[in-house]
């Protein structure tokens, strides 16, 4: 028996699984196969093997990015009703990620981490949807009553060393290291670059003349409700 990770997409003609996979951005599926020899009338890429299972990372999908947004927005929600957490209905592999509270256009609380602590995404979201609404020092907590309120869902991909800002993209983050602290700037966090470092170098609490080190974030970001 051989095992092969198969990248996406997975083509009809090389055994699809695409319409299995129900429109969910599933990367790679591993497929068992065992030797038997050509089958007729299918491509030379399959001929030597036959499908036996197919094992996805994790559970078989991942949930669609505008689920994880309303399961971010239901959690927050719950959080500050003071009522129980909604029950994930995924385990997906968990990542680092913020939880940003909005309403009428202002920020009211943002909290999350890099790298992950929790088991699974899922988990990792509610952890840093209770951080921002409850913990986040900048803000006091959050109190909207009724008032209607947004989240924006940023979910960390990978992260990668940067000489300057020079190339920095709106929907690259920004990440400054030093000695005394770590700042933070979000994919669409502000436009212009220099603004940013700013930023950055605030959040850190790091005077302009110390050593730093700058990192470009790459991340997803998702809000629920959308934006209209």
């Amino acid at each position: 028996v051989r095992v092969f990770t198969l990248p996406r997409p997975f083509s009809r003609e090389t055994g699809s699984l695409q319409s299995e996979v129900s429109g969910n951005q599933t990367r790679t599926a591993t497929v068992v196969m065992r030797n038997i020899g050509p089958i007729p009338g299918r491509s030379a890429s399959i001929t030597e093997s036959m499908v036996l299972a197919v094992l996805f990372a994790g559970l078989a999908q991942t949930p669609a990015p505008k689920s994880l947004a309303n399961f971010t927005y239901r959690s927050v929600d719950a959080i500050l009703k003071g009522i129980p957490l909604p029950d994930p209905m995924t385990k997906s592999p968990t990542k680092g990620v913020f939880v940003t509270i909005e309403s009428n256009g202002k920020v009211l609380g943002c909290r999350g981490t890099l790298e992950p602590s929790e088991s699974t995404l899922e988990l990792e979201i509610q952890k840093s949807a209770r951080a921002a609404s409850i913990f986040d020092p900048r803000y006091h907590g959050v109190h909207i009553g009724k008032t209607p309120f947004a989240v924006t869902l940023t979910i960390v991909d990978h992260v990668e060393p940067i000489g300057s800002i020079n190339n920095l993209l709106p929907q690259e983050g920004l990440i400054l290291r030093s000695n005394i602290g770590v700042g933070i700037v979000l994919p669409w966090e502000g436009k212009d670059p220099n603004t940013r470092l700013d930023w950055a170098y605030s959040k850190a609490k790091t005077p302009r003349n110390q050593t730093v080190q700058l990192e470009r974030l790459f991340a997803q970001r998702y809000r629920y409700p959308e934006l209209k």
